[in-house]
């Protein structure tokens, strides 16, 4: 994983990653399928945010021994979270006692296997000329893929139909297709649509190994 190593921009970029044993729980695969895919799809997410020019550090919010092995041998820092309830409660705390305030950062989740450093770019430019956050909503359910602030003050609301909530707080949607970034991975129907959009090369490889996946695998080549 070395080609996704952190570059030097201004955002930090923050990924939460659940434990590997209950991710992807959607797709009907083996509890080892769910697990490869699971990896995969952050891993992609990884390489983009590296590939990104406004990106500086990446940080992955996880609990998992073995996410943690791997995103810190391509570079990334991995912060566990603390004892705040749900997903949400430990976004917050780690924002307000783990990570430097006043700093550009972005929450981005980390099952966008199709999201690119050109979409990133795109999103965070218009995230860096706001002086209220923004979001990016996803295709499905009206949930929230990216959650940006120039200035660090998120206030972060995932969670089906998580936009709205955004959206009422007072950020700003992001425009624009950026297809990848709004493909959030959770079951077989997006994962058809990540592969039509395309994705990134350990989602694709994770595919040709699974049994009844190999089609998708073989249809993600470039």
């Amino acid at each position: 994983m070395s080609s996704s190593s952190p570059g030097r921009g201004e955002f930090q970029v923050l990924l939460p990653v659940k434990s590997l044993d209950t991710a992807k729980s959607r797709l009907e695969l083996t509890d080892a399928g769910r697990r490869s895919l699971a990896l995969a799809f952050l891993l992609d997410t990884l390489r983009a945010a590296a590939e990104c020019r406004l990106v500086g550090d990446l940080v992955v919010v996880t609990r998992d021994q073995q996410v943690t092995d791997v995103v810190r041998e391509g570079g990334a820092s991995v912060v566990v979270p603390g004892d705040a309830r749900g997903l949400n409660g430990e976004l917050a705390q780690v924002l307000a006692e783990r990570l430097p305030g006043g700093r550009p950062t972005t929450i981005l989740m980390p099952d966008l296997p199709s999201v690119t450093a050109h979409e990133l770019e795109e999103a965070l430019t218009l995230g860096r000329r706001e002086h209220r956050p923004t979001y990016v909503e996803d295709l499905s359910d009206g949930g929230t893929t990216m959650l940006t602030s120039r200035r660090g003050d998120l206030v972060p609301a995932f969670g089906a139909r998580s936009a709205a909530r955004h959206r009422s707080a007072g950020a700003r949607p992001v425009g624009g297709e950026l297809v990848g970034a709004r493909c959030d991975v959770d079951d077989l129907e997006s994962l058809r649509m990540a592969v039509y959009i395309g994705v990134g090369p350990h989602t694709r490889q994770a595919l040709e190994r699974l049994p009844g996946l190999s089609a998708l695998g073989e249809m993600a080549h470039p």
